[in-house]
């Protein structure tokens, strides 16, 4: 993959207890890189500047849900935390004629193929496309 176009890090959840450390690719769309362009971290190390601002990984994670409950009371709508972030992923991308199987893999799950997991090697592109799949769904217009 191109440089600056995918983000490849470990699931800190599970990374422990996988053979292959949870390790996990993220493709960058256009429509993205602006955010990520904002928060990114040059000292080389870390992909993001969120570990200087935050205590550790719990704070940050109290802040975005914090955030989002904000948020969900601004607009009306029911609670959003990051947990439900992936559940509404999950959904939206099936919606958008993803496939099962590649939604598992999207979300860093193991999947009932895991003995075919051990011989096969991720395909990235495919959950690259699947994402763009999903992304589709939504207007990326600039807000006026």
């Amino acid at each position: 993959p191109a440089k600056g176009q995918w983000i490849v890090y470990n699931r800190q959840k599970t990374k422990e207890r996988r053979d292959d450390g949870a390790e996990h690719h993220v493709y960058i769309p256009f429509c993205i890189r602006p955010i990520v362009e904002k928060y990114k971290d040059c000292d080389g190390v870390h992909m993001f500047t969120f570990w200087r601002r935050y205590k550790d990984f719990d704070t940050f994670t109290n802040c975005c849900n914090n955030a989002l409950r904000r948020w969900k009371e601004k607009k009306k709508c029911d609670d959003f935390t990051m947990y439900a972030a992936r559940h509404s992923f999950a959904s939206l991308a099936r919606k958008a004629g993803v496939e099962k199987a590649t939604i598992d893999e999207m979300l860093c799950h193991v999947g009932e193929h895991k003995m075919g997991d051990v011989y096969m090697e991720t395909d990235w592109d495919i959950h690259r496309k699947a994402n763009d799949k999903f992304l589709a769904l939504f207007d990326w217009s600039p807000i006026q």
